[in-house]
């Protein structure tokens, strides 16, 4: 059986994965890539599938601490989702493009409305 802290890792991966497999449904579209996927999982962990099965009954008849090592999962989740909207909003932020540092060359000349009806 699997300790707590085995089960909470464990857990944690599994949701992930979960979750990766209903975003990425095209690469997951047969029970048995979804079932591969779950399989590398458990051998990342050294664990198998009769482990996870006998911890998920001893845990669940255990609800108490079952949903203390869910809520730690959870908080996990949190803030692993907080880490990467940070990251991928620095990344938004370098693809903005400062006109500041284009060079003269590809700043375009400012054009007046006379200008403009000149040119059409």
């Amino acid at each position: 059986m699997l300790s707590k802290k085995e089960m909470e890792r464990l857990l944690y991966d599994i949701y992930i994965a979960e979750s990766v497999m209903e975003r990425d449904y095209q690469h997951f579209n047969t029970a048995e890539k979804k079932e591969a996927y779950i399989r590398k999982i458990f051998e990342a962990h050294k664990t198998t599938q009769a482990q996870w099965d006998t911890s998920l009954s001893w845990y669940s008849d255990r609800i108490d601490i079952y949903l203390k090592i869910n809520d730690s999962v959870k908080v996990r989740l949190q803030h692993r989702q907080k880490e990467i909207e940070a990251l991928m909003e620095r990344h938004r932020a370098q693809m903005t493009i400062d006109p500041a540092t284009l060079l003269p060359s590809y700043i375009l000349p400012k054009i007046g409305r006379a200008s403009c009806r000149e040119r059409v």
